[in-house]
């Protein structure tokens, strides 16, 4: 059945507009006098909306001369929708500022309002800017809307990506990270993120730390990449190298773990978060003693 359109005078303005449930305004039909006396008959009318910056929708009326800017969307709630709570906010339950219909609004707190739907999001990906991943060997993995989206999808810390970027480290976190002003990637991978997604398994089976490299042995790494791949600090790994019992050399500046030593670490930590830290110390313990064993 086909919703009716209903109207009902503007507060304010009776006889002059009304304002319909479909969210549309008309002037009323009304009669001026010229200076010589002459009437002059105005018909009603559809008055055309203006589109603000942010996508509302507004009209202008007029009473005794002095013009006046309304939100279409609060003419309609202020006819339609009783506010017995007395909210401040009227909310577009689709998210979308130009239906102004009235089964599309409800009134609501300015925190709701703030809150609803995807607007975090989209504000979000507003003020945000993208962020392209590469392995170590410079291979394009893939693309994240923004960067706080790589934090959370690859478990990394915002300044690890940030100081990558701004060229202080070479990578971070495991990766190579560059952002659009100093690239860009044409049909670049972007990665769909959805609010509370958990992490992308499909993106995990592309990302794999393998080009963690000493120049004269594939076998091994620098203890930054170490620490970066176990995500830990280097300060924990030095600690968990030494009590456990694996061998390490330096070579120039940096020193090298052998790969299949961290390798053994990462399968006991098997993706422990930070916040199990009684948990890893547990894992890292009962490592320590399965070493101690092989050499008695």
């Amino acid at each position: 059945m086909t919703e009716k359109e209903q109207w009902k005078p503007i507060y304010g303005y009776e006889g002059k507009y009304e304002i319909s449930s479909f969210g549309r305004v008309k002037s009323l039909p009304k009669t001026w006098k010229r200076k010589d006396g002459v009437p002059l008959h105005y018909k009603e009318r559809i008055l055309k909306p203006r589109i603000n910056a942010y996508g509302y929708a507004r009209v202008t009326l007029s009473k005794n001369g002095k013009p006046k800017d309304f939100f279409i969307h609060r003419l309609v709630a202020f006819a339609f929708i009783s506010n017995p709570l007395n909210l401040a906010e009227v909310n577009h339950k689709d998210e979308n500022p130009l239906n102004n219909k009235v089964n599309n609004l409800e009134w609501c707190s300015h925190l709701y309002n703030n809150n609803y739907g995807t607007k975090s999001r989209r504000g979000a990906l507003s003020n945000g800017h993208k962020v392209h991943l590469f392995d170590l060997k410079g291979n394009y993995i893939c693309t994240f809307p923004t960067m706080r989206d790589a934090c959370r999808l690859m478990g990394c810390y915002l300044n690890q990506i940030r100081d990558c970027i701004d060229n202080k480290y070479k990578q971070g976190a495991g990766y190579i990270w560059r952002n659009e002003n100093q690239l860009h990637i044409e049909n670049d991978k972007l990665v769909d993120i959805e609010k509370g997604l958990p992490i992308n398994t499909s993106l995990k089976k592309d990302v794999i730390c393998s080009a963690y490299t000493y120049n004269k042995d594939p076998n091994y790494i620098t203890k930054a990449d170490a620490a970066s791949y176990l995500k830990i600090a280097r300060s924990t790994l030095q600690y968990y190298v030494r009590c456990i019992g694996y061998e390490s050399f330096k070579y120039g500046k940096y020193r090298y773990f052998h790969k299949k030593d961290i390798e053994e670490i990462k399968t006991t930590l098997n993706g422990m978060s930070r916040v199990k830290s009684k948990a890893r110390q547990k894992a890292i313990s009962e490592l320590i003693n399965k070493h101690n064993n092989k050499q008695l």
